[in-house]
């Protein structure tokens, strides 16, 4: 996990500073989160969590690393000889400690006027949450009263049996709800069990 994440934020460094230092390009503006967009990416080293299921099994995942990657800004793009502004994507990776769960993922892109924030499952989908638009101002989950819960309810694919995914800044995911793929079985929904 250490590797990973030193691994990636050394990449970041070098490719800023090769970009910055093109005399022909001149200098280049990279926007980096701040602490507070950061927090949008809730898990922090070593975090763990665990969900319970309708049949009272437990599924626990951990934070197994973290990525930061240079995205062209507004009006650029990778194939550019000169990229002047340069935006950083971070994004953090949980996974299932029995690798039988879809692995879980936060992450953030900063701009100069803008913070955009997304979730992923697997490889089934990702998507953006408007951060100033909770859809609920408290909800309860698994017992526990939340406050500014995010629901997303993605369309059904082939590739996707996401049906529901509760999130919120503190405590990140809440719920995931897939659609199971055994019409005679209920869907399976894992829900966030409180820390004490």
């Amino acid at each position: 996990m250490l590797r990973s994440t030193v691994t990636s934020l050394f990449t970041l460094l070098i490719t800023a500073a090769l970009l910055a230092s093109c005399e022909k390009c001149g200098n280049v503006t990279i926007t980096k989160p701040t602490a507070e967009d950061s927090a949008w990416l809730v898990y922090k080293k070593d975090a763990a969590i665990a969900f319970v299921t309708q049949a009272k099994d437990t599924i626990r995942y951990k934070r197994e690393a973290i990525f930061a990657q240079n995205i062209p800004g507004d009006g650029f793009a990778v194939e550019d000889e000169c990229i002047d502004a340069l935006n950083v994507q971070v994004r953090t990776l949980l996974e299932d400690d029995a690798d039988k769960q879809p692995a879980l993922g936060t992450r953030v892109l900063s701009k100069p006027d803008s913070l955009i924030v997304e979730l992923s499952v697997g490889d089934m989908g990702v998507w953006e949450i408007d951060k100033n638009a909770p859809t609920y101002e408290s909800l309860e989950v698994n017992k526990k009263t939340y406050y500014d819960v995010f629901e997303i309810t993605p369309v059904i694919t082939q590739t996707s049996r996401v049906e529901k995914i509760l999130f919120n800044k503190e405590f990140g995911f809440l719920s995931i709800r897939y659609k199971s793929s055994n019409p005679l079985e209920p869907p399976l929904e894992l829900m966030l069990i409180p820390s004490e």
